[in-house]
């Protein structure tokens, strides 16, 4: 019990704040994603565009992390936030 309690330590304060924060974020776009497929097939999307949407997305996320990360170390994330 001791060692469970040792391990998870590290999650108390700002960091346990920005797991919850992350899990409903996360949770909240899990409920749009299956809509959005519907609107943009309303719109008339072809099925290739819907699926360059969603993987433009991804990659958008991917390569902006890592300059978000170098931002965030150098400038401090406390101001970046």
């Amino acid at each position: 019990m001791n060692r469970l309690r040792k391990e998870l330590s590290i999650l108390r304060g700002n960091f346990l704040v920005l797991m919850i924060s992350w899990i409903f974020l996360h949770f909240a776009f899990s409920m749009i994603y299956p809509y959005e497929v519907l609107y943009l097939q309303a719109l008339g999307a072809s099925p290739s565009t819907i699926g360059l949407i969603g993987s433009l997305g991804t990659a958008l996320l991917c390569i902006s992390t890592i300059p978000g990360a170098y931002i965030a170390d150098r400038y401090g994330r406390k101001k970046i936030i």
